[in-house]
């Protein structure tokens, strides 16, 4: 074999990392591998043609190249596809809201302003967000607002409002709406989430407690919208 060949089969065994690819990848790969194929410019009839079973010889800079942006396309395939098909799937803006939860509580922030007073935490939003979302505090029905802070939903900026109640957290996601949806709610690994619409807002609370508990927060912001 010519040492060039050589020298790239080892280049790509030291430093390829393999991972097992799904239908769907594959089909990616085979796509852009019969692309590349037929990108290739035709053989020249003036140039004499290698005998069949003859190895080709390429420049090794041109291959390594080649190796690296294959490689380099099929580890961000591999690192996306679970990325841009999660909020794609049924389920995948709850798990994404509740996603977003979790780590509020474990890593934060849980707010970027702290605050119980809605006309400190209403006002914070301008210039961080293209719309005002309606900020109201719950304490007379024992949700107390304590913050807020920007997050970020499926590459969106969006309004998130920290509640509590007897030591549960309650995040409620805001952002704009063209349409009234009545309230639903669902469950995801023990989270419970409430959501609904109007015609000019969406809301999503999600928190661990219970189902009944989380409709009396919601019952509660819906009367005083």
């Amino acid at each position: 074999m010519d040492p060039q060949d050589d020298e790239l089969s080892a280049l790509i065994r030291t430093q390829a990392t393999r991972h097992h690819a799904d239908d769907q990848l594959r089909a990616r790969i085979r796509t852009q591998l019969l692309l590349a194929s037929a990108a290739q410019p035709a053989a020249s009839p003036l140039k004499p043609q290698r005998p069949a079973g003859s190895l080709l010889s390429l420049d090794l800079g041109g291959w390594r190249r080649l190796a690296a942006g294959f490689l380099l396309g099929v580890a961000l395939t591999w690192w996306l596809s679970p990325h841009l098909a999660s909020l794609n799937r049924p389920g995948g803006l709850e798990e994404a809201l509740v996603a977003d939860h979790v780590h509020s509580l474990r890593v934060g922030p849980l707010f970027q302003v702290e605050s119980s007073d809605r006309h400190t935490v209403k006002p914070w939003f301008q210039g961080k967000l293209d719309y005002a979302p309606p900020v109201l505090d719950l304490a007379e029905a024992d949700f107390p607002l304590v913050g807020g802070r920007v997050e970020h939903i499926d590459q969106n900026a969006v309004a998130a409002l920290v509640y509590r109640h007897r030591g549960h957290v309650i995040n409620l996601f805001v952002w704009p709406s063209e349409r009234t949806a009545a309230l639903q709610s669902s469950q995801i690994r023990g989270f419970n989430i409430s959501h609904w619409s109007t015609a000019q807002m969406q809301f999503w609370a999600v928190s661990d407690m219970d189902a009944i508990e989380l409709m009396r927060f919601t019952q509660a912001l819906q009367t005083r919208l």
